[in-house]
């Protein structure tokens, strides 16, 4: 379980972004070594693992500018409790909407996964896709 209070998305991403700048600029790296991973190693949130679920507490339903980047694949959930009146059968709630959804990390649920030539397979669950690919 991580807490993050008081972070800023946008800004972290332009702070790993000027990092690889001056990298480049100096000569350490090459335009074309930055990629995804690369560019996360940078931000303020990088040893952390891949965030599975936000819960919003307070009413809103919206990202504030938190964590964009970590968020991308992340399922939201939203609460009107507020945060110190949350309460862990609000947690309960929460984990009992993630587990009953299907998680699809940006895709449509269904992907086609190339198998030594020309074959497809369309698999349907990220336990497939990692067993597949």
């Amino acid at each position: 379980l991580s807490l993050a209070l008081d972070f800023g998305g946008r800004q972290d991403i332009v702070a790993a972004a000027r990092s690889l700048a001056t990298e480049a600029a100096n000569g350490r790296i090459e335009a074309s070594d930055v990629n995804e991973d690369l560019l996360k190693s940078r931000m303020e949130a990088s040893p952390l693992p891949e965030i599975d679920m936000l819960i919003r507490t307070g009413g809103e339903q919206r990202l504030s500018n938190f964590m964009l980047w970590d968020l991308s694949y992340a399922e939201l959930h939203f609460t009107s409790a507020l945060w110190p009146d949350f309460t862990t059968d609000d947690l309960d709630k929460a984990i009992e909407d993630f587990v009953g959804r299907e998680r699809r990390f940006g895709g449509d649920g269904e992907v086609d996964v190339a198998i030594g030539g020309d074959d497809a397979k369309t698999v349907t669950s990220l336990a497939d896709r990692r067993r597949t690919v």
